[in-house]
C-alpha cells in the first residue's frame, strides 16, 4: 500500500461530516519486551462530529496481530466487530496537531477495550486491553476519510444537486434491505412494492437506481430499500430513511 495515503487533507473540516468512513492502520515497532499490536480497520459514523459531540459507530470490523512481549514471543492474529465511539480534537486542545479517539468494546463484550489515538504523536499511543489484563500497544494513523456520495439520508440524496433525478414505476420485487448484514436472513421470502427513482451523476455520467418501500415486515411505517449502481451491485442499504453501508464514496 502507497505509504498509507496518510489522510487526505488532514481531516479537512472534520466538523462537518455527514456519513463518513474513516480508514486507518496502526503498527508498532519490533521491540522484544514491549506487548504491541497491528491492526488495520475503519469506522462508519452517521452524525456530525465536532470538539464539542462524539459520534457512535456500530460493529466495525478490525483485523489485528498482538506480539506478546518476551524472547519466546508469540502472535495471535483475528478479526473483531467492535461498537464505540469517535472524538475528536482540533490543533491546540491537546498536541499541536488534530487528531481522532476511537474508543470501543467488541461486539461479544468479551473484555478486551480500544483506544484507539489516529494522528497522536509517539510510537505507543494507542492500546489495546485484553480481558486477561495485558496492555498492547501502537501507533495509528488515518489512512483515508471517504464520504457517502449520497449524503446521510433520502433527503439529503433528494435535494443533491449532484444529481438528476427520474421516477420509474413502483413493482413487487425480491428485497436486498439486508443483502450484507448480519440480518440478511431477513430478506428471505420478503418481496415488497417498491417504489424507484433513478439517480444520474452529473459529474460522471454515472446512474444509480434507489429501491425503496414502507412495507416494513417488523414495525411498519419506516422508509427501508437499498441502491444500485448500473450494473444491478447493490452500493448502500435504506433503514428509517437514512443511508448506511455505503460504498461510493466521494
Amino acid at each position: 500500500m502507497k505509504a498509507l495515503l496518510v489522510f487526505i487533507t488532514s481531516i479537512l473540516s472534520i466538523s462537518a461530516f455527514s456519513i463518513t468512513t474513516i480508514e486507518f492502520s496502526c503498527s508498532a515497532p519490533d521491540i522484544p519486551y514491549k506487548y504491541r499490536f497491528n491492526l488495520k480497520g475503519s469506522v462508519e459514523i452517521y452524525t456530525e462530529l465536532n470538539e464539542e459531540t462524539s459520534a457512535r459507530f456500530y460493529s466495525s470490523v478490525m483485523t489485528q496481530s498482538l506480539t506478546k512481549a518476551g524472547n519466546n514471543q508469540t502472535t495471535v492474529t483475528s478479526n473483531a466487530a467492535v461498537t464505540g465511539v469517535v472524538k475528536y480534537f482540533p490543533p491546540g486542545i491537546m498536541t499541536k496537531e488534530e487528531f481522532i479517539l476511537i474508543q470501543g468494546l467488541p461486539k461479544d463484550n468479551d473484555g478486551t477495550f480500544y483506544n484507539l489515538a489516529l494522528n497522536f504523536p509517539g510510537k505507543f499511543s494507542s492500546k489495546i486491553r485484553t480481558k486477561e489484563g495485558f496492555e498492547y500497544a501502537s501507533e495509528c494513523k488515518t489512512i483515508a476519510k471517504k464520504t457517502c456520495l449520497f449524503g446521510s439520508d433520502l433527503g439529503e440524496l433528494s435535494d443533491s444537486e449532484r444529481f438528476t433525478s427520474k421516477k420509474l414505476p413502483n413493482l413487487f420485487t425480491q428485497s436486498r434491505v439486508y443483502e450484507g448484514t448480519k440480518d440478511e436472513d431477513a430478506d428471505i421470502g420478503f418481496k415488497p412494492l417498491v417504489a424507484r427513482t433513478v439517480y444520474t451523476d452529473k459529474v460522471t455520467g454515472e446512474s444509480y437506481t434507489l429501491f425503496y418501500t414502507f412495507d416494513d415486515e417488523y414495525d411498519g411505517g419506516n422508509t427501508i430499500g437499498w441502491i444500485e449502481d448500473a450494473n444491478g451491485n447493490k452500493v448502500a442499504s435504506i433503514g428509517d430513511s437514512d443511508i448506511y453501508t455505503c460504498q461510493k464514496f466521494q
